[in-house]
């Protein structure tokens, strides 16, 4: 391999590098956008899940405590017919009857 030879596979490969380069870049940057849209798309379901836990939570702690309230208050005699009316059925309902098509 001569000196020329050497030369010319020198300037090849500096002018392949020069050109790929762009194509490279634009490849990585596109990675990159890509896997930054995965990690917001996870971080924003972690959130929707989150916020829907902590719905689920704070509706469970108010049913616990409508509850233990009614119980005690049965405990002590001073759940009355006007609080029993209050969780009745509309009258004329059934559990089976189904709201009718509009």
């Amino acid at each position: 391999m001569g000196t020329v030879t050497a030369t010319m596979v020198t300037a090849v490969a500096g002018v392949l590098g020069t050109l790929s380069a762009p194509l490279v870049t634009t490849w990585v940057t596109r990675r990159q956008r890509a896997e930054d849209g995965q990690v917001e798309s996870a971080r924003r379901l972690f959130e929707e899940r989150r916020a829907a836990y902590t719905a689920m939570n704070r509706a469970s702690r108010h049913f616990h405590t409508m509850l233990k309230d009614t119980l005690h208050r049965l405990r002590d005699g001073v759940y009355t017919d006007d609080d029993r009316t209050g969780w009745r059925r509309p009258a004329g309902t059934t559990a089976t009857d189904t709201p009718s098509p509009s």
